[in-house]
């Protein structure tokens, strides 16, 4: 819920970042506001700030990094229709995937890919990579993955309450009200 407050403090930020030219430092930062955006369902904002982030990060030279802002611009592509976009991404990240076998990587890239066969009609296959996002959360006890693999599955349960309230027991063991 605070999205304007931490989108205030991340643009202080990227100025700062800006004025002591650290290229990490300011895609880190595009990246973080690109999800914000896309948290709060702009997807339109968040574009612009992920795809700069993209750009930056290919002058890092951290495979991770630059492989965290692909999986969640395909997930944004993905959540706005554009499934050649997403597509085309998630091709370009499954590439830089395989220089770093990241496993938490890997989950992010799945969860876009639930998001792209959702898009499809697919849900089938959608169900199928949100188990998979849902057992690899669990095995490693990533709660923020979790969740959204929880609420994923929610989409295609006939009657989704247990999930809810197993998604509503992980936010407050994180300080949610």
């Amino acid at each position: 819920g605070r999205f304007s407050e931490a989108l205030a403090s991340l643009e202080k930020a990227k100025d700062i970042g800006t004025a002591f030219g650290s290229i990490t430092f300011q895609g880190d930062i595009e990246n973080r506001i690109g999800v914000i955006y896309f948290h709060a369902g702009r997807l339109p904002e968040a574009l612009p700030h992920l795809l700069k982030a993209v750009e930056l990060m290919q002058h890092v030279g951290d495979p991770y990094r630059h492989l965290t802002v692909l999986s969640i611009l395909v997930s944004v592509h993905a959540a706005m229709g554009d499934l050649e976009r997403a597509e085309q991404t998630l091709l370009e990240a499954t590439l830089l995937l395989e220089t770093t076998q990241n496993l938490a990587a890997k989950n992010f890239l799945t969860q876009g890919q639930v998001l792209i066969e959702m898009t499809r009609g697919n849900t089938k296959k959608a169900r199928a990579y949100a188990l998979e996002v849902e057992a690899f959360s669990r095995k490693y006890e990533l709660l923020e993955f979790l969740c959204m693999a929880l609420f994923f599955r929610a989409k295609f349960e006939p009657e989704p309450t247990a999930i809810f309230s197993e998604m509503l027991k992980i936010a407050q063991t994180q300080g949610f009200k």
